[in-house]
């Protein structure tokens, strides 16, 4: 067996080498050179834009605000990440809002509001949602719980020809589809889906996991597994 390398802890090469036992230097020129290895991302490298990048470059800006006003964005920043994402774009938050600021909405109705539009992966599968999966109009589990899915069916307009409904009675076209965040997914959404009234939010996971401890969070809301992260990885390699 050829002798550990020298690869730098906390790089997503070196998650690729302790994850797939890639002994050779040839196979370690790129951290892509093996589909889904580069997404367990350390978080610290630029081999894979994170859900917040994605946002960023989608220009979701609202929605950006919302996640890091409530605590969101640090989950959206967690190496291992994966969930599907679907963001209101701006127009349609200016349309929800009729003119008010987020500030407007107490913490608790913003934070059930995005975890109304983040669904955990396919059940069983840990795979997230894309537009693909939604041929079937299969309901939706999110973030929320408690029995707050969400519906699909075939869209009026929009490029992916999906919409999502929530139980409040709120629709939306995804008029952008499938952008890839690392682990996750994005999805833009011409309107706001409405959360039923009396809706209390999930607490989020506590603090502390990502590219410093032990585990990151790889999904949330009683589907949630852990990833080993470059510290962890290192023991467990040691010797």
């Amino acid at each position: 067996m050829s002798p550990i390398l020298a690869i730098p802890e906390g790089t997503c090469v070196c998650i690729q080498y302790h994850m797939a036992l890639i002994w050779q230097r040839t196979h370690l020129s790129s951290c892509q050179d093996h589909e889904g290895y580069c997404q367990l991302t350390c978080g610290r490298c630029n081999c894979a834009e994170s859900v917040t990048q994605v946002l960023q470059k989608l220009q979701a800006n609202t929605f950006l605000q919302a996640a890091t006003m409530t605590g969101m964005k640090a989950q959206f920043d967690l190496p291992g990440f994966t969930a599907t994402v679907l963001a209101p774009s701006d127009a349609a938050f200016a349309n929800f809002l009729q003119g008010a600021p987020l500030s407007s909405m107490t913490n608790d109705a913003l934070l059930a509001l995005l975890e109304l539009h983040v669904l955990p992966p396919v059940a069983g599968l840990l795979t997230p949602w894309t537009t693909p999966f939604l041929a079937t109009s299969p309901t939706l589990p999110t973030w929320l719980g408690g029995g707050n899915s969400l519906t699909t069916g075939k869209a009026a307009n929009g490029p992916a020809n999906f919409s999502v409904s929530s139980g409040a009675g709120s629709a939306a076209n995804i008029i952008v589809a499938d952008m890839e965040a690392a682990r996750s997914y994005v999805d833009i959404l011409d309107a706001v889906l409405s959360v039923p009234v009396n809706t209390a939010p999930v607490p989020l996971p506590a603090a502390g996991s990502g590219p410093n401890g032990a585990f990151g969070i790889a999904t949330f809301n009683m589907t949630a597994s852990s990833i080993m992260t470059p510290a962890a990885m290192a023991v467990q390699t040691a010797g």
